[in-house]
């Protein structure tokens, strides 16, 4: 009798033994299998993080050249700004002929010239704002030189004389 409570025996621990494998298989098995959800979970947030950085940079770098082309713009449109307060001063300190003068001293000598001049380009100013505005020209502002960029809808430094 003794050999069949030892054979028993055997077979009790043997089943023990592989029930307790079996238990950490499967344990193991499970543990596993969350990993590999937490890193499949980890992988698509990760895939979605870099697409949206992706994304966000061909943004940046779209309104980065935005912004260069405007600041290109403004320098150009600045320097044509800065020619054309150097022709202003010009036209006041110097006259026609291309000689220097004092234009406070020269509207004071004769102020009914100053005064009539700055009417006359006054109201060329105006006319070419008209043209601008789209009043069709009349048959003297096409042959006249200071209303061509105003008529072609342009301006200039020299479109006003």
């Amino acid at each position: 009798m003794f050999g069949i409570f030892g054979r028993l025996k055997v077979y009790f621990i043997m089943f023990a033994a592989f029930a307790l494998f079996a238990g950490v298989a499967y344990w193991y098995y499970q543990n596993t299998q969350k990993q590999i959800i937490a890193y499949a979970k980890n992988q698509a947030t990760l895939e979605t993080t870099v697409e949206l950085q992706k994304q966000t940079t061909l943004a940046l770098q779209k309104d980065l050249k935005k912004a260069n082309d405007a600041l290109v713009t403004l320098t150009d449109e600045f320097a044509e700004s800065r020619k054309n307060v150097k022709e202003l001063e010009t036209i006041f300190n110097q006259s026609k002929d291309g000689t220097k003068r004092d234009f406070g001293e020269e509207s004071i000598k004769n102020p009914d010239y100053v005064e009539g001049e700055i009417n006359k380009g006054s109201n060329q100013v105006f006319r070419c704002f008209e043209l601008l505005s789209g009043q069709k020209p009349m048959e003297g502002d096409k042959n006249e030189e200071q209303y061509i960029n105003c008529i072609n809808g342009t301006t200039s430094s020299n479109g006003l004389q």
